[in-house]
């Protein structure tokens, strides 16, 4: 038997289960005809229901597991469901052209087309062991591309369907004054809140955050019960109250007791409890391109619930370490400015 063994830049081996002759018995022609469908690759049907052939529910495998085109003993799970969800990438759309693609960045809904294959290389590639906080992900198209080059091929100034959408590029750009660190290690050397392994030095990746709701499914950002395809609950509107589940996906990486003993602000607690603020209404998911701490008061604010202070001025400004002015009325309470520093806030 003809086996396919990788090894990554780790140093780990791994097969590349689509070249592996014991799962795909038949070979090559386990997935090709001679004479396949136009458009495809040789395929006997379109690119998606082939691909649940094997990645599909039981019925499916079960069939191909009695044509001998995949072995028994091959382990796949149940991909069409995770198509079902409510907030998945959009393998389903027909109607638009296969250059355009699925783009939600938290301001307009504009679906549009997306294939298996505009994440996947049909033929597989070797993926390096992994350890959250530890290094960046490798592309599922590439062994040379980083997980977050190969979102960005949607999720950028490339593919922007209205002026109104932000690229998630740039909200990620070195250059900025905060970002979670996706492309390098963030700029902030206080981060008391973070939970181990992650340290100030961490990089995550987007599937860090966009990912299977159901820990049980398969890994990766192919559909969530969630909004946004996350990968746990992440409340955006203010008035909710403060709970673990509400705030899922924050306190996977910050610890919820330091942010609630207001280690790092001094008026988290006051805020997220008893003011019932969502993180979401003071700080970015992704990046400031103005601010420190992911502070975003001069960005985004049509989705906010706040307005200018009396003053007429909308921002944040740093002013030293844990210290800084706010500039804004929220909850009906003037900023104007609210400062705090040395865990003080007056």
């Amino acid at each position: 038997m003809l086996m396919f063994l990788m090894f990554s830049a780790k140093g780990f081996a791994q097969i590349s289960s689509h070249r592996d002759w014991q799962k795909l018995p038949r070979q090559c022609s386990s997935c090709h005809k001679g004479h396949g469908i136009s458009g495809t690759s040789m395929l006997p049907i379109p690119e998606e229901e082939f691909c649940y052939q094997c990645h599909g529910d039981f019925l499916e495998r079960d069939k191909t597991i009695r044509e001998r085109r995949m072995s028994a003993a091959a382990k796949v799970k149940n991909m069409r469901k995770e198509f079902l969800k409510p907030f998945r990438h959009p393998v389903e759309l027909k109607s638009v052209p296969n250059n355009t693609h699925f783009l939600d960045n938290m301001k307009i809904f504009n679906p549009a087309q997306s294939e298996c294959l505009d994440c996947h290389r049909g033929h597989g590639v070797p993926r390096p062991a992994f350890t959250p906080g530890a290094f960046q992900k490798r592309s599922t198209r590439s062994e040379n591309e980083l997980e977050f080059e190969l979102c960005y091929k949607c999720h950028s100034d490339i593919n922007q369907f209205s002026s109104a959408q932000r690229s998630i590029q740039t909200w990620f750009d070195p250059a900025n004054p905060s970002f979670h660190p996706v492309e390098t290690s963030g700029k902030n050397p206080d981060v008391p809140s973070l939970k181990p392994p992650y340290t100030i030095a961490s990089v995550i990746n987007c599937t860090d955050c966009h990912n299977n709701s159901d820990p049980s499914g398969p890994r990766g950002p192919h559909g969530s019960d969630f909004r946004y395809i996350l990968e746990r609950e992440y409340n955006l509107v203010d008035f909710v109250p403060e709970g673990e589940s509400q705030y899922a996906l924050c306190y996977k990486c910050h610890d919820r007791q330091s942010i609630l003993a207001n280690e790092s602000f001094p008026v988290h607690d006051l805020q997220i409890v008893s003011m019932q603020t969502s993180c979401f209404t003071c700080h970015s998911s992704h990046g400031s391109q103005i601010n420190q701490h992911l502070i975003k008061f001069e960005e985004d604010v049509d989705l906010l619930k706040i307005q200018s202070s009396s003053s007429g001025r909308l921002g944040y400004f740093a002013t030293g370490r844990f210290s800084g002015e706010c500039f804004l009325t929220c909850h009906g309470v003037d900023h104007n400015p609210k400062s705090y520093s040395n865990q003080r806030f007056h």
